[in-house]
Parts: C-alpha cells; sequence; structure tokens
C-alpha cells in the first residue's frame, strides 16, 4: 500500500485529504479519501475512490471513474 488508512494526504496541487479506507482489488490499490478543510479539523465535500498506480518508480493517483468499479468498490467500502 502507499497510503495509510487514517492518513493525510496531499493531492491536486495542495489540497489535503483524508485516506478513510483501503482495498487491494485485483492487484490494484484503491482508496476512499474525503476533502480535509483549511484548517485540518473537519472533513468536507464528497467522498471519493482513488487508484495508486506506480510505474517505475513514480507514483501517480487517478480517480476511478469506471461505474462497475466504483459499484464494486462501494460494497467493499460500506462493509
Amino acid at each position: 500500500m502507499f497510503f495509510a488508512k487514517n492518513e493525510i494526504i496531499e493531492l491536486e496541487g495542495q489540497k489535503d485529504y483524508y485516506v478513510l479506507d483501503a482495498a487491494i482489488v485485483d492487484n490494484e490499490v484503491f482508496y476512499q479519501i474525503q476533502e480535509v478543510n483549511e484548517s485540518g479539523d473537519d472533513l468536507i465535500g464528497p467522498k471519493s475512490i482513488i487508484i495508486a498506480i506506480n510505474n517505475k518508480g513514480n507514483l501517480y493517483v487517478e480517480d476511478v471513474n469506471d461505474t462497475n468499479k466504483l459499484d464494486k468498490l462501494s460494497e467493499i467500502f460500506a462493509s
């Protein structure tokens, strides 16, 4: 895993996100995250699911937009 559950990570140019949960599905690492407000003491906005990809030592993070994967992951993260 690249990020840990309950960790605050920085994405999208200075926005902080709280890692709510993580799951490995079909050898891919997915995270459920939610934005943290500027003071760092409250979660704001909707939850989202991202995938972390390691490509030749570089870590890339992408939003998951595939509805089939989102449905499957939503079930995993809800349990």
